[in-house]
């Protein structure tokens, strides 16, 4: 019998063929992925992730995708080469988001972009987003039952699957805040909040050590004290 080897399925994790972005492109999408990691924050069963392939089949790589940014609800959050959703009990990204630049608004890139929405719908996202941060405009397209949704121009966006995350685009410019109305923060916000919180935490750790060298102090202090006390009712009797 003759023997036949099929050699394993590669699912790579980043393609020659992506175009390349720009700052402003790439800016975004850590300012998203960074912000909406914040939102979920404590919770243990929501994975997001940015510039990162999903493979929705096992055994067909090809049908890859590449959001920008997507969301998983159900999952662990946690470090991943790549999403494998057959690993992953099965759960497809809830949302999607894509940042446009440049490349895309050419016919190729729109046909792309028109792609990855066909293929998002067939293999489960429920909320799709196209943000443009250049020109300030949002559009969205999501899943409901029974009816046909296109792709769709809003000047407001508020997802309920993204705990109440607001996208807005008014006079050109486009500006998301949490479900409190607060704005996201700037990647330097973030670092300068986290630095913050280091030197909080560092802090405490000193005041910590301070406190238990006084209270060492103290214990010494006390001990030394009874064992004069002991020699003394000892020197009496």
């Amino acid at each position: 019998m003759t023997d036949v080897r099929v050699a394993p399925v590669r699912y790579p994790e980043e393609s020659p063929k992506e175009v390349p972005q720009n700052d402003l492109h790439f800016t975004w999408l850590i300012f998203l992925r960074e912000n909406l990691r914040a939102v979920f924050a404590g919770r243990d069963d929501v994975y997001i992730s940015a510039d990162s392939y999903w493979y929705p089949v096992e055994g067909h790589p090809e049908e890859s995708l590449a959001p920008d940014v997507y969301v998983v609800v159900g999952r662990p959050p946690g470090d991943r080469s790549s999403y494998l959703q057959w690993l992953e009990k099965g759960i497809a990204p809830l949302v999607t988001i894509e940042v446009l630049s440049p490349s895309n608004y050419t016919p190729e890139g729109r046909r792309r972009l028109a792609d990855k929405l066909e293929r998002a719908e067939r293999f489960g996202v429920e909320e799709y987003l196209e943000i443009d941060p250049l020109f300030g405009t949002l559009s969205v397209w999501e899943r409901q039952d029974g009816a046909t949704e296109h792709l769709r121009s809003v000047p407001r966006w508020r997802s309920d699957r993204l705990n109440g995350v607001t996208f807005e685009s008014r006079d050109g410019v486009l500006s998301v805040f949490d479900k409190n109305g607060a704005p996201f923060r700037t990647l330097a916000e973030s670092e300068a909040r986290a630095e913050a919180a280091r030197t909080e935490a560092e802090a405490a750790r000193s005041q910590v050590a301070v406190e238990a060298a006084r209270a060492d102090t103290q214990t010494a202090r006390v001990e030394a004290l009874e064992a004069e006390l002991a020699k003394l009712r000892g020197s009496a009797q």
